[in-house]
């Protein structure tokens, strides 16, 4: 029953807490440390949090992709020396510049797709801060649920306590029977095991491939870099003349990499994806630890919750229902509370073996997070 009521009162009070934080835009909470209030909360989350830095990063580097969307190619320098023999050697030499221009628009629909680009990727920044703002609400709104349910808890464990002790007084005075001794020490165990639970639901509200990505940004980089040093293109190839013999051609193109605001701005970008990508390793390392964490709550949640259940619940209901069925059986007490001892001592059998599937889960859990087994 305790354990129900408890339940209770702590889903009530998370629904409280959830009210409090939707409505909380209107009243300023009292300064306090960081993390003290969901708006400090929100604040820390938005300036450390490495998903929403990410989405960040590449925002930047879609902003910088765009500034060189639009920009011409560098011009190319080429030198061209022919030679051949026409009744004695005869040589040419040509050096020209030539420059690309895209035609049919090509150059703007490059800039407006990088503009859209742009679009996108703030819309996924500002989709990442609203999931993290979220989540965070939602695990404020546990922690302080759960926090105060404790608090209920700790006032229901000291009524508990005083129960047991008086009817122990009143069963040393012969004024009382064994059977309800028995029943204030199993009401007294059932709220330890709720404030256990209630503890590992706390502290996982408050913990609340990438290498390849990192590797290839990092390339992407260093290209980058080099995009500042010229190209050379080297080509040859026979002169056919009528009436002439055949001689031969060969040139060099040296390009010239003028582009100045088109290359920083491709350098900002990768640098920027380059850091993008090392916030997600960060944050995929910060998710599989605050998961394992979290687990690692729950199962020492789970082996205390059994051992309690062993060591002192188990035995409690199985004297309960001895002693009420002998009781029954001398002509005192009444069937139904021996059918009622009797269900008792099997709904702890069942919940230890529940409690006992929960550690297995937690283990598997564990496991996968680890890569590897215990």
């Amino acid at each position: 029953m305790a354990t129900r009521r408890n339940r209770d009162a702590a889903g009530r009070l998370l629904l409280a807490a959830a009210a409090l934080i939707v409505s909380s835009g209107a009243a300023r909470a009292a300064e306090g440390p960081p993390g003290a209030t969901v708006e400090s909360l929100l604040a820390l989350g938005e300036r450390l949090n490495p998903a929403v830095r990410a989405a960040g990063l590449d925002t930047t580097a879609a902003a910088a992709q765009a500034e060189a969307a639009g920009a011409l190619d560098d011009p190319v320098l080429t030198e061209n020396y022919q030679n051949y023999h026409s009744g004695g050697l005869f040589s040419m030499n040509f050096i020209t510049i030539s420059q690309t221009f895209p035609l049919w628009g090509k150059r703007d629909l490059r800039h407006r797709a990088a503009l859209s680009e742009v679009d996108a990727a703030r819309g996924r920044e500002r989709a990442a801060q609203d999931e993290l703002d979220a989540q965070i609400k939602i695990a404020f709104a546990r922690y302080y649920a759960f926090t105060r349910a404790l608090v209920v808890n700790r006032q229901i464990q000291t009524l508990a306590r005083k129960m047991r002790q008086a009817t122990m007084v009143r069963y040393g005075q012969g004024d009382g029977a064994q059977s309800g001794v028995i029943q204030a020490q199993e009401e007294e165990t059932n709220t330890v095991i709720e404030a256990s639970r209630l503890e590992a639901e706390r502290e996982s509200a408050a913990v609340h491939a990438n290498s390849a990505a990192i590797d290839e940004a990092e390339s992407r980089r260093r290209l980058a870099e080099r995009a500042w040093y010229p190209d050379v293109t080297v080509g040859g190839g026979p002169v056919v003349q009528t009436n002439a013999p055949t001689g031969f051609s060969a040139m060099v193109s040296l390009s010239i990499p003028v582009q100045f605001g088109a290359k920083r701005a491709d350098e900002d970008a990768q640098t920027a994806r380059l850091d993008a990508a090392e916030r997600r390793r960060d944050g995929t390392m910060a998710t599989i630890q605050a998961a394992l964490a979290e687990a690692l709550a729950r199962l020492k949640a789970a082996r205390d919750v059994e051992s309690l259940l062993r060591r002192q619940r188990m035995p409690q209901a199985d004297a309960l229902s001895r002693t009420t069925l002998a009781s029954y059986s001398q002509g005192h007490g009444d069937l139904a509370a021996a059918i009622a001892a009797e269900h008792q001592m099997h709904d702890t059998e069942l919940e230890l073996l529940r409690t006992e599937t929960d550690e297995q889960t937690e283990l598997a859990t564990i496991e996968r997070l680890i890569g590897g087994d215990l």
